[in-house]
């Protein structure tokens, strides 16, 4: 039961998955001094709960350290019948990737990334071999809203390079913690399927549907300044 194909967004959730106004772009790719909020979102399966993603970001020097993890698990009947876990870390520097580094295993298949900024380039390590992509390449970690500017991204599990046409929707109220915010919603179609909602520069929202047919769901769970 594959619910995490290079098709859907949930890839990048590994990590990922996106979408802010010009000072918060900044901010998010550490342009800024300022550290934005970690997060816990709730993962939801046809409104049932899956599990977690969450993203804690540290300031270090002039660099944005950005740590990532998901855990998801099925159950059918109370049994077991598939498990999701994703490990990333991210450094990042004037709006820069200067590197990341994934472990991600897939319902028993286990894969790694690695990449690092060198020569104007970016170079990928994966399960695929090596390659070199634009230095400005983004993640499919989808917290940068600036990865709505691009239709191309590096794919934190398989370190592949995916495309998606982006279009941006029409404003909607979103409601976090209980409260309603005004979010920007951006949908992808392509190598990754998926509508992100981003509010004041903060990824705020994710939908998609899955290759069973059921649909994933992202709300936020917990908010907490970093450390």
């Amino acid at each position: 039961m594959a619910l995490i194909t290079r098709r859907h967004c949930l890839l990048g959730l590994a990590g990922t998955l996106l979408p802010l106004t010009s000072a918060t772009r900044l901010l998010a790719a550490g342009g800024s001094q300022s550290t934005p909020d970690n997060v816990v979102f709730a993962v939801y399966r046809d409104g049932a709960w899956l599990g977690q993603h969450s993203l804690r970001f540290t300031r270090n020097n002039a660099q944005l350290e950005v740590a990532i993890e998901i855990d998801l698990l099925v159950r059918l009947a109370f049994i077991p019948v598939y498990r999701y876990r994703h490990r990333s870390r991210e450094v990042w520097a004037d709006g820069r990737l200067l590197s990341l580094a994934t472990e991600t295993d897939d319902d028993g298949s286990l894969s790694t990334v690695q990449a690092r900024a060198a020569d104007g380039q970016l170079i990928v390590e994966g399960p695929e071999g090596r390659q070199a992509l634009p230095e400005t390449t983004l993640p499919t970690s989808y917290w940068d809203e600036a990865m709505m500017r691009q239709d191309r991204w590096l794919d934190t599990q398989t370190g592949k390079l995916v495309r998606s046409s982006v279009t941006a929707l029409p404003e909607e109220p979103v409601t976090v913690a209980g409260q309603s915010r005004p979010a920007q919603p951006y949908r992808l179609v392509g190598d990754l399927d998926c509508t992100l909602w981003y509010s004041a520069g903060r990824w705020v929202k994710l939908d998609f549907a899955a290759p069973d047919g059921s649909t994933i769901a992202y709300a936020i769970e917990s908010e907490a300044a970093s450390g």
